[in-house]
Parts: structure tokens; sequence; C-alpha cells
């Protein structure tokens, strides 16, 4: 079962959206950056969902670039109540190589997204 981390600094938010990604994936959660490098370092995570204020609440880490290091293939998918391009300006070019979704959104719109950046591509089709 492919294996998402969420941060996310709000609990309650963190709870329920975490309970809409357990029916379809191994769900860790952390509250912070620091404790989602720590689980970096101990489980292979697929796709990391993280809320860009969460990220940016330390401006003096480079979250995406630890995290990263220990996780070299995971897929980003940044959320935030602000648009792509406000949270870009805003965070430095954040969502530069990563998925974005603008809360709120479902949780279905949420796995669905999540399943898609953990599908490995259909190879290409060979005409005859």
């Amino acid at each position: 079962m492919p294996t998402v981390l969420l941060l996310e600094d709000e609990e309650m938010i963190r709870s329920i959206v975490a309970l809409g990604l357990e029916r379809q994936f191994r769900v860790l959660e952390a509250g912070d950056v620091w404790a989602a490098i720590a689980l970096s370092k101990s489980y292979r995570i697929d796709v990391l969902v993280a809320d860009a204020q969460a990220v940016c609440l330390h401006p003096d880490v480079d979250f995406l670039g630890e995290f990263q290091a220990h996780s070299p293939n995971v897929k980003v998918l940044l959320t935030s109540g602000h648009d792509r391009l406000q949270v870009s300006r805003s965070y430095n070019g954040l969502t530069a190589g990563s998925q974005f979704l603008q809360k709120p959104f479902s949780l279905g719109l949420l796995g669905q997204t999540v399943e898609l950046m953990i599908r490995p591509a259909l190879p290409p089709v060979e005409s005859r």
C-alpha cells in the first residue's frame, strides 16, 4: 500500500484529511516540518501532502530539500487556502515541481489526485 505523509499544522484538519486518505493509502501524520523530516528518515514516502504555510513557518529551513534528501523519489502535493500563483509568490517559488490543490477541496478529489501522482504513467501506444 502506498505511503502518504500528511504535513498539516492544524490538528483538526490533519485528522479529517488523514481519515479520508486512510481508505486508499497508509498515512503518516506530521504537525510540523521537524516531525515530517524525522518520518522521512524512517519510512519510504510515496507522496508528501503538505500545507504550504506549514512548510514555510520556518523560512530558515530548506524543508523540501532536506525532506527529498531522505526521500528522493517523493512526489509533492501542496495545499493552501490561497491560489497557486499567490503561494508561489509568497513563498519564493515553492510550488515549482509540485502538484497543487487549493483549499477547500473534497477528500475524494484529494484521494484521486494522490492516486494519479502514484500511478505510473501508461506506456505509449504503438501504432501499427
